[in-house]
C-alpha cells in the first residue's frame, strides 16, 4: 500500500445505524440477570445428569432452580416497574401543579 492510497481510504464512523441502536433502558439490568440465569440453569441441566442418577430427583432439582430464578426475576421486574411508575406519577403531579399555577395566575 502506498502512502497516497493509505490517505485516500475514507475514515468511517463505527457507530451503529440509528435503526439498530438501542438506547439504555431501565430493564437492562433485568435482561442481564435473565441471561445469567439461563446460563446457570443450562449449567445445572448439564451437571445434574452426572451428579444425580434418579430422573425424578433431577427434574425436582431443575424445577426448584427454575422456580427460584423465576421468582427472582418477577420480584426484580416488579420493583423496577414500581420505581418507574412512581417516577412517572411524580412527574405528572409536577406538571399538573405547574398547569394549575399557570391557570391561577391568569385569572
Amino acid at each position: 500500500m502506498t502512502e497516497k492510497s493509505a490517505r485516500s481510504v475514507p475514515q468511517t464512523n463505527r457507530q451503529l445505524p440509528r435503526a439498530l441502536a438501542v438506547e439504555p433502558g431501565p430493564l437492562n439490568g433485568i435482561k442481564l440477570e435473565l441471561g445469567l440465569a439461563i446460563f446457570v440453569l443450562f449449567a445445572l441441566l448439564m451437571g445434574v445428569e452426572s451428579w444425580i442418577d434418579d430422573v425424578f430427583v433431577q427434574l425436582a432439582v431443575l424445577g426448584i432452580g427454575a422456580t427460584i430464578v423465576s421468582a427472582w426475576l418477577i420480584i426484580r421486574t416488579r420493583r423496577v416497574l414500581a420505581k418507574l411508575e412512581l417516577a412517572h406519577h411524580s412527574e405528572q403531579e409536577t406538571v399538573d401543579e405547574m398547569q394549575s399555577e399557570l391557570r391561577n395566575g391568569q385569572k
